[in-house]
């Protein structure tokens, strides 16, 4: 396990600086890394492995999503970086939320405000206008990003305390 850890870290380091038109890998790895940690057992596992989720907060923002989407030069390409993006999207949504609802489980008083900051803004689906947003595949990716950013702000006062 410490093998797999120093090895995805590394990864995580390379990719956290060069993740522009590597979005797709990324966030599989974040997803990989979150996985390892929710392996540890308790709140400080969980709290990680939300953490590992939320470091790709990033990579569906609309800067990510012009460069990745214009690193394809046909149709094609950008159809499929969008089809993975929002697999992976998808995936990552599903995964927060059920990080939220263990770590609400484990002591809600701490998580509650969490997880209802991250309901909300998944109802509220708010997706800044830009003239490429009439595409439905980068609001619904756009959308995903500030449900992410509303769960980081909540994480950033938990785990400052």
């Amino acid at each position: 396990l410490s093998k797999a850890f120093e090895h995805y870290s590394s990864a995580f380091t390379y990719f956290s600086t060069h993740s522009r038109g590597n979005e797709p890998t990324f966030c599989l790895l974040c997803l990989d890394l979150a996985s390892l940690y929710a392996a540890i057992p308790g709140e400080e596992g969980l709290m990680k492995s939300l953490g590992c989720c939320l470091d790709c907060c990033d990579t569906f923002s609309v800067e990510a999503i012009k460069v990745g989407s214009s690193i394809s030069s046909n149709a094609k390409s950008k159809a499929e970086w969008y089809e993975k993006m929002e697999t992976i999207a998808q995936s990552v949504d599903d995964r927060v939320f059920k990080l939220l609802r263990s770590l609400v489980k484990a002591n809600p008083d701490r998580y509650k405000d969490m997880y209802r900051e991250g309901l909300t803004a998944k109802m509220v689906r708010n997706v800044p206008s830009e003239e490429h947003e009439e595409n439905s595949k980068s609001a619904s990716l756009l959308a995903l990003h500030e449900v992410l950013l509303a769960v980081k702000k909540m994480y950033g006062v938990i785990v400052s305390k």
